[in-house]
């Protein structure tokens, strides 16, 4: 897809006051915008932030919000549903971004990119809809602290040929992960379902198929999930950031995490990987930064090596089965980069050694 932008989905723009037609549902109706506060970004061909063309919205967009988001995801019962099959499609509560999409040589159409809602706004349970898929050109999906229930649509992955992000936190989803439909995505790089209520496999051998631009994923406290991790997983070549905490129910080894060229960041704390002491896998990832893996059936103590995490920022470690004098801990005062250590659970038993006041700590 053309001329993709990032930027923060925070920033608003204000319209210029004119006249427009409105369709939605089929029927017509005008609105004058009286400078009024638009709900999404508007980006032109050329990725310039505009206040005007949102007015323009391909009516196959507006028309699949209206007939099936806004029904499945019951919008006439949130708390904010402003701007909905009333006013035009640029002030409707979640529309985050309508973009000027280059769809053919010289034909350019004003399509919706993303879809936000993260403040807790739905008082029912609503459903994600498969007809979500009408939307064309449909790129994040990004929905938290808010009562999505249901499964996934396989039709986010298998028909929007432009998904790149789908993160629905702290809600009610069921079902299975559908990890055979993201394989067929070609941009999908950022997957974040923490704190639901999947059920199914952790993990299938179908991650294999993955495109090769996924980057990060989050699967967190989705208790329900069972089984190991396969040893597809380490095909997923180019994952940045894994978050596999709050999983009771699954088995195995824990995944040595070093075979990920471009890993940043590991969270795999409070879950049920099979008995082992402290991993030595952190010591061969050089740009480590963030590491979280406690009450992971650890035994033992902490090595003296962690200390050669030189890129560490937070590190957070320890675990009901470890047991270690404190004379023993390693002297963490000398990971430069460290801002925010904690311990948690076992057998750390001794005075506190004398440099935890040489440290720079944020937090302790």
């Amino acid at each position: 897809m053309n001329n993709k932008i990032q930027s923060q989905a925070e920033q608003k723009y204000f319209c210029h006051p004119l006249l427009s037609i409105l369709l939605v549902a089929g029927m017509l109706a005008t609105f004058s915008l009286q400078e009024a506060f638009a709900q999404a970004e508007v980006v032109n061909v050329k990725g310039e932030f505009v206040t005007e063309g949102a007015q323009s919205v391909h009516p196959d967009d507006s028309l699949a919000l209206a007939n099936y988001f806004y029904h499945s995801m019951k919008v006439d019962t949130w708390m904010d549903n402003s701007g909905w099959l009333e006013d035009m499609v640029v002030f409707w509560k979640g529309v985050d971004r309508i973009e000027e999409i280059e769809v053919e040589p010289d034909v350019y159409e004003w399509r919706i990119t993303r879809i936000v809602l993260v403040d807790p706004n739905m008082t029912e349970c609503g459903y994600l809809p498969p007809e979500i898929s009408q939307l064309k050109y449909l790129e994040w999906i990004h929905i938290r602290r808010n009562l999505v229930c249901g499964d996934i649509p396989r039709e986010i992955f298998t028909e929007l040929e432009f998904i790149e992000r789908l993160s629905v936190q702290r809600a009610a989803l069921t079902g299975e992960i559908p990890f055979d439909a993201i394989a067929q995505t070609s941009y999908f790089n950022f997957m974040r379902i923490e704190d639901n209520d999947m059920t199914g496999p952790v993990m299938t051998a179908d991650v294999a198929d993955w495109p090769k631009s996924f980057q990060r994923l989050w699967m967190s406290n989705n208790w329900r999930l069972t089984g190991s991790i396969p040893p597809e997983f380490y095909e997923i070549e180019n994952l940045q950031f894994i978050e596999m905490a709050g999983l009771p129910n699954i088995h195995g080894p824990m995944p040595d995490f070093s075979r990920f060229d471009n890993i940043r960041r590991v969270e795999i704390q409070k879950s049920n990987w099979d008995s082992a002491p402290f991993p030595t896998w952190p010591r061969d990832i050089p740009n480590l930064q963030w590491l979280n893996i406690w009450e992971t059936n650890m035994t033992g103590g902490i090595p003296e090596w962690i200390i050669e995490l030189g890129n560490v920022e937070i590190l957070k470690i320890g675990g009901s089965q470890m047991e270690q004098s404190m004379a023993d801990f390693p002297d963490l005062s000398l990971m430069p980069a460290l801002e925010e250590f904690r311990l948690f659970g076992g057998n750390f038993h001794g005075d506190l050694p004398a440099w935890i006041c040489d440290t720079n700590l944020e937090r302790f």
